[in-house]
């Protein structure tokens, strides 16, 4: 068995999830982790109950929810899952009965999540190896954010000056790049396919929206990755692709009909909307709707923007060739409108 630092796991749940907790707590036990259930220390209704309680979340390195509709429905679950936000824990939800709609509450309608509810072995693993991961890289961090302050005290010492020390801790600036890459990909070839003539410009742009779709929505899924060390649900990862696949199509559309560049701009305000809302839920849009509005207004502006600078200035100036110019011009959009969405999205489940 690998050895696991030991830091205290706090846990979640309704009462009527009792049994279920039972086996989670047996496991995580068996497998070496150090676990705090408030039933085994506590008797509930006693004035130090909420005190205990909330000195257990604040000494915890990671937080546990339980979720079913029950635990939606529980008061107690709702102000623990407070608690942990306050003291800024690393909370892993566990879905083990229900259904995302009835068991998840609104605090964590963004996060990944392990399900118990088809096959509890593959899921106590996953969880496992979640905790395990995120513990065990969280001391790494902390040991060489230690080493560093050490080295950099030790020159100072010896020099009398100061030296910068690195950043360790990865944060939404180490994945933007890549993401913003990978959603420019997805618009040149978006743009590339529409101006092609494999099909009539009405097919072509259906299909290479769709297509850029797809790409983006499956970078979205690897960015809502990033921000949990769970691995990612397939079925999500599945309705988030498919509903960018979705929204691409319908946005370029009804661009099109608008024309020009405030047509691009006001259609593709619709590709987010519905990638968002497709795959991470209409809760998520109305309970973070400033974010929303910052996404869309950004696809607004990007994608006009891209379109003035493919017929502007490419073709009508330039006069470099169609597809070339079409496939540039949407991929600076889609590279700004995606690396806003993603920006957004992880600041949501900071």
């Amino acid at each position: 068995m690998t050895t696991l630092p030991a830091d205290l796991i706090f846990i979640s749940y309704s009462r009527r999830d009792t049994e279920s907790l039972q086996k989670i707590v047996l496991f995580l036990r068996n497998q070496g982790f150090k676990v705090w259930v408030d039933n085994e220390r506590l008797i509930p209704g006693t004035p130090i109950w909420e005190e205990e309680i909330e000195k257990a979340i604040k000494a915890a390195s990671i937080v546990i929810v339980i979720m079913s509709p029950d635990s939606k429905n529980s008061e107690w679950v709702r102000r623990e899952i407070s608690l942990a936000d306050q003291y800024r824990k690393h909370i892993l939800p566990i879905l083990v009965r229900g259904d995302e709609d009835t068991s998840i509450t609104l605090r964590l309608v963004t996060r990944q999540f392990v399900d118990l509810r088809k096959d509890e072995t593959t899921g106590l693993t996953s969880l496992h190896n979640a905790l395990a991961g995120y513990l065990v890289e969280t001391h790494e961090q902390l040991e060489e954010k230690l080493n560093s302050q050490t080295t950099t005290n030790t020159r100072n010492d010896i020099s009398g000056t100061e030296v910068a020390k690195p950043s360790t801790s990865p944060g939404i600036s180490q994945f933007l790049p890549w993401f913003t890459i990978g959603w420019a990909m997805a618009g040149f070839i978006a743009g590339f396919i529409y101006s092609s003539d494999i099909a009539g410009e009405i097919i072509a742009g259906m299909i290479g929206s769709a297509i850029g779709g797809v790409i983006g929505g499956f970078i979205i899924s690897i960015a809502l990755r990033s921000g949990n060390t769970i691995s990612a649900n397939q079925n999500n990862t599945f309705r988030t692709t498919l509903a960018w696949a979705i929204g691409g199509p319908i946005g370029w559309t009804i661009g099109r009909y608008l024309t020009e560049a405030s047509g691009a701009g006001i259609g593709m305000t619709l590709f987010p909307l519905i990638g968002l809302a497709g795959g991470l839920g209409t809760k998520y849009v109305l309970s973070n709707w400033k974010n929303t509005a910052v996404v869309t207004l950004a696809w607004a502006i990007s994608s006009a923007t891209g379109w003035m600078i493919s017929r502007t200035f490419l073709i009508d100036t330039l006069d470099v060739d169609i597809a070339t110019s079409w496939g540039i011009g949407t991929a600076i959009g889609w590279a700004i409108g995606g690396s806003v969405t993603i920006w957004q999205i992880l600041k949501t489940r900071k």
